[in-house]
């Protein structure tokens, strides 16, 4: 009668299995309950009041194994993962030269006759007529010098321009006048030069004395007509916003700056300075230009430097958990972060725009889910970019990209997640200023992080094997058809997800037993904890049918598989993290009646 009891209590394991040891951990078991039997002729009944002990998540999930995915000290799971090397990609844009030129001569016919009869004249007028006194004004043919030239070596990275800073460039205005102006007047008592207003003046240089333009005019006086004169001016950078008749400034993406104008000349003579009165012939002045070699070393615009990298570097995810790993598991996490730290020596004064592609590969090395990042900023300033799947503010140094697809790079757990064919380059979307000739470089690492958190859509798997009984129980069968085993009880769960049972038999090969022999039906789907912390109870019912009594003598044991979803019949969870120790599951109540009678075939 003992060793008939040994085999009819493994038979009862077979039920109470089904729904406890799934969940539990070998430190768990049913010794606790009472195992006071009441024995009727057609069943045989567990009493209730029997409980387990509640059961921490971590104890049969055993998620943490793995390299990505922690317990913090307050018992949150969370999904970290990062590469810890450092990625570098350096870019200039290049400093823009042009060697010193030579403009030709100009000569300038000044109507000098008209003025002795103080009559206005084509390019003259008089001003205070009989004071003695002649103006000779700026005209559009009055033009001491002329220029027009191209710096043709402008770097493509180069977009658009609106200032220009120049490293010690000068232009030189050299002119003198011809013998009829010398035989007419011994001295011009003021010249005044204007040059156009897309040159940014610093000062003017003439016979060693400093001149402060105003509105890019200077002026001289006195000057003799016998002698050639020599005025320096000293060109900060150019202004590609101020364009006016005295020229005008191009700038023609990858190709030139084009600079063209003219020096406005201006003139006051004095009656006394009249060598003669009578017999005056038209003068003239001659006038040429240089300017020295230009570099232009700081400008203002638009500029698209390249930064090549060749990736930003890989992560693997070693040691997957087997409730992460089944071919039906959907890893749909909430709010997936891939932070992005970037920095930049020396401090990068450029936004920079940057595309490129995530990419899953699983162990054979096969891409698994290929994610297109679509083009997103890194500040100037650098600091942390948060690719994100949900909308956040960005905060301190810390921009948010929202990259809603971000979690179907993980819905299968892959071994290597890759992010490469980084295209970064600056934004010419906004302007700003640039040291040209400078390399800047970017450094930058990334991580994935995240509680671990699921959206609706989310489905986990624990199985369990319960295998080894085919020794004890392959002298026993049941009676008839109509036996079966019943296990009810209240579970109490505080872990977020829906929770779904299923099992089926195994023969001594491991091969499955078909339901046709042995149908296994779990009614009721455990219901989730809305917050992880607050409890819900469910009923459910397990029932073992065995349709036919001898399916004992092949029964090796049980699969059982628990699927975790945050969805269903149509009703969902959100955004609750799990917790290894503060979420659990509790069966209380537990009850196994045995309809039938089994049989025990000592031979």
């Amino acid at each position: 009668m003992k060793k008939s009891l040994h085999y009819f209590w493994l038979s009862l394991a077979l039920a109470i299995g089904i729904f406890c040891s799934s969940c539990m951990d070998r430190d768990y078991s049913l010794s606790d309950i009472d195992a006071i039997f009441g024995i009727g002729s057609d069943s045989l009944a567990l009493p209730v009041n029997n409980s387990t002990a509640e059961i921490p998540l971590d104890s049969f999930v055993h998620i943490n194994t793995s390299n990505f995915i922690d317990i913090l000290d307050n018992g949150d799971y969370v999904f970290h993962l990062s590469d810890a090397s450092e990625k570098t990609a350096s870019a200039t844009v290049k400093e823009v030269t042009q060697e010193a030129r030579e403009f030709p001569q100009r000569y300038v016919s000044l109507p000098l006759m008209g003025l002795a009869k103080n009559n206005t004249r084509k390019r003259t007028s008089v001003i205070g007529d009989g004071d003695g006194t002649f103006v000779i004004t700026e005209a559009d043919s009055l033009a001491l010098a002329t220029f027009d030239y191209s710096i043709s070596n402008v770097p493509d990275e180069i977009y658009d321009l609106t200032s220009a800073t120049f490293d010690d460039t000068y232009l030189d205005v050299t002119f003198s006048f011809n013998s009829a102006f010398q035989g007419c007047f011994k001295q011009v008592y003021n010249m005044a030069f204007r040059l156009p207003s897309f040159f940014v003046l610093d000062k003017a240089v003439y016979n060693g004395q400093e001149i402060n333009p105003t509105a890019n005019q200077v002026s001289l006086l006195n000057l003799s007509t016998s002698s050639s004169h020599t005025i320096r001016f000293y060109v900060k950078g150019l202004d590609f916003t101020a364009n006016d008749k005295l020229g005008s400034l191009v700038f023609k993406k990858g190709e030139s700056i084009k600079a063209s104008g003219r020096v406005g000349l201006a003139m006051t003579l004095l009656k006394q300075d009249l060598i003669k009165t009578e017999g005056l012939v038209n003068g003239a002045i001659v006038g040429s230009a240089k300017v020295s070699k230009t570099t232009i070393s700081y400008a203002t615009g638009k500029f698209s430097p390249s930064f090549n990298f060749a990736n930003w570097g890989s992560v693997k995810l070693n040691n997957i958990p087997s409730v992460l790993s089944d071919d039906s598991v959907k890893v749909d996490l909430y709010d997936p972060h891939v932070n992005l730290t970037i920095s930049s020596t020396p401090i990068l004064p450029i936004d920079v725009k940057v595309s490129g592609n995530l990419i899953a590969y699983d162990a054979a090395n096969q891409v698994i889910k290929s994610l297109a990042i679509d083009p997103f900023i890194i500040p100037r300033n650098a600091g942390v970019v948060s690719l994100r799947r949900r909308y956040a503010a960005s905060s301190g140094d810390t921009s948010v990209v929202v990259v809603p697809e971000l979690s179907t790079l993980v819905n299968k757990i892959p071994s290597v997640i890759k992010f490469a064919d980084i295209k970064a380059i600056g934004d010419t979307s906004t302007s700003t200023s640039v040291q040209l000739g400078t390399s800047y470089t970017l450094t930058s690492k990334y991580a994935v992080d995240c509680p671990l958190a699921f959206a609706d859509s989310a489905r986990i798997v624990y199985r369990k094997d319960m295998t080894g009984w085919n020794s004890s129980l392959k002298d026993l069968q049941f009676k008839d058809e109509d036996t079966e085993i019943v296990v009810t009880s209240d579970v109490e769960n505080k872990i977020p997800m829906y929770l779904q049972l299923s099992a089926y038999g195994v023969n001594n090969r491991g091969q499955a037993i078909s339901d046709s022999r042995l149908k296994i039906v779990v009614e009721n789907v455990i219901a989730p904890s809305l917050d992880g912390k607050t409890p819900v109870h469910t009923s459910v019912r397990v029932v073992v049918k065995p349709l036919d009594p001898t399916v004992l003598k092949d029964l090796d044991g049980i699969k059982i598989r628990f699927d975790g979803t945050t969805s269903y019949d149509g009703e969902s969870i959100q955004n609750v993290g799990l917790n290894a120790y503060y979420q659990t599951l509790k069966m209380n109540n537990i009850a196994v009646t045995i309809y039938g009678k089994l049989i025990y075939d000592a031979n």
